[in-house]
């Protein structure tokens, strides 16, 4: 009897916590989600008010929506003084050019070779391609960034959350596992790799509080995630 007590214990802790894990992964999928989206395109009306739903904007936003459309425009769209790149590339990868022989037509110019960095559409983007190929993700409805923006891989981020999230109400553990494994290699893979930088400058540069707030947000997403998808 004891030991058919601790049994049932046992499995009504597990059934809890995983629940619990479920619901947090529901959360966390959905708020990365949604943070994505704020990051993909400048907002409309309809974003505006999830926005204000979830405390990221304050009351009266609706006169200020041309003013949030034109920030993002500024940040994340125009080259200018204020803008923050969006796409992994240009703060990780390195191009790498080989030195190149005198030219033969007799001006004896040699190229000495080296690095370039900041550049767009870099070693990242076939690899993160081939992430998603392999992991079923379609990009949301209207997605037309390169696959480093930030947007994506937010998305994709998201996508696996929520993925592992079906596979444990449908008590597929095995599925579960290898979702929660893809996460985490792909948070130090790729995302991790840039999204300290790129969440401070979103943090600091902002007029609004719209994208300061979603820089917080973003800065806080690693601990987030720690605490639900361990190593």
């Amino acid at each position: 009897m004891l030991r058919e007590g601790v049994q049932g214990v046992t499995r009504s802790l597990e059934a809890t916590n995983r629940e619990e894990r479920i619901q947090e992964l529901q959360r966390s999928g959905g708020e990365i989600r949604f943070l994505s989206r704020l990051l993909g395109a400048p907002p409309d009306a309809a974003l505006l008010a999830d926005a204000h739903a979830v405390g990221l904007v304050e009351d009266g936003w609706e006169a200020r929506v041309e003013q949030y459309r034109v920030e993002y425009t500024r940040l994340f769209s125009c080259p200018g003084p204020n803008f923050i790149p969006v796409n992994q590339s240009v703060y990780t990868d390195i191009l790498k050019m080989e030195p190149s022989a005198p030219d033969p037509s007799g001006c004896g110019m040699a190229f000495p070779g080296g690095e370039l960095r900041g550049y767009l559409g870099g070693t990242s983007c076939p690899a993160l391609v081939r992430w998603y190929t392999e992991a079923a993700f379609t990009a949301y409805d209207g997605a037309r960034q390169m696959p480093d923006h930030i947007s994506l891989e937010l998305d994709f981020a998201a996508h696996l959350c929520l993925a592992e999230a079906h596979a444990l109400v449908i008590e597929a553990q095995d599925e579960a596992a290898a979702y929660r494994d893809l996460l985490f290699k792909f948070r130090q893979n790729f995302l991790e790799l840039w999204l300290a930088s790129f969440s401070q400058c979103v943090a600091s540069n902002s007029v609004s509080s719209l994208y300061r707030r979603v820089g917080a947000r973003l800065l806080e997403l690693p601990t987030s995630l720690d605490r639900y998808n361990p190593g």
